[in-house]
């Protein structure tokens, strides 16, 4: 989750921040991500609630599919107008072409 706080973030670069953390838990000793209540930095830029309407089963795919498709196309940097090959074209990749 990245320290949205920080001049990295502002910067458009939040991942270069030093307490950034890429993907996965970096509280080891509070237990995993098998608990029942977890601590999240930043709570207020790093969460958002679900819709009315919107299953815990459909929430939960959220983080996968969007956060993957964004940060491959954000890692890309096609200009517009380009083309590109999407390899895959199940969740990930349809949300990928949708970007």
């Amino acid at each position: 989750m990245p320290v949205w706080r920080s001049m990295e973030a502002q910067d458009g670069v939040a991942k270069q921040h030093q307490d950034s953390m890429y993907g996965g838990i970096d509280f080891p000793d509070r237990g995993g991500s098998f608990v029942e209540e977890y601590y999240i930095r930043d709570a207020d830029m790093n969460l958002a609630l679900i819709p009315d309407g919107v299953t815990l089963e459909q929430a939960v795919m959220v983080p996968d599919m969007l956060c993957t498709a964004f940060e491959g196309v954000e890692q890309l940097n096609p200009e517009f107008g380009s083309s590109v090959a999407v390899l895959g074209i199940g969740p990930v990749g349809l949300t990928a072409v949708r970007w």
